[in-house]
């Protein structure tokens, strides 16, 4: 898959999690019988939810719910740093007039 989304928002608990058992991506897309496209999405950020890799989880036994959780957490933390990073480049590419908006006339 492609590069990963660089963020300054602290290590996905997916990547944390699938990092502690010491397998790559395919791999843990295979164990858990999800594409790496799932678990690439998951682990960038790109899945709100990615609902496939918590059933595929909870379905070998594990508890998933703290993980849903921390994931949550860290979505809701890269979305909103995505969103001030896209505030802070439109500003600077944008600057206000100094007077504020100007009506045309």
């Amino acid at each position: 898959m492609s590069a990963c989304i660089v963020s300054p928002v602290g290590e996905n608990p997916i990547v944390q999690l699938r990092r502690r058992l010491s397998i790559g991506q395919a791999e843990f897309g295979r164990i858990l019988g999800v594409s790496l496209a799932a678990v690439w999405a998951a682990e960038n950020g790109v899945a709100a939810k990615p609902v496939a890799i918590f059933r595929a989880l909870s379905l070998v036994g594990y508890d998933t719910q703290a993980l849903s959780e921390a994931y949550r957490r860290w979505y809701r933390e890269l979305v909103e740093d995505r969103r001030q990073r896209l505030q802070s480049r439109s500003h600077s590419a944008y600057p206000q007039p100094e007077g504020g908006i100007v009506q045309a006339g």
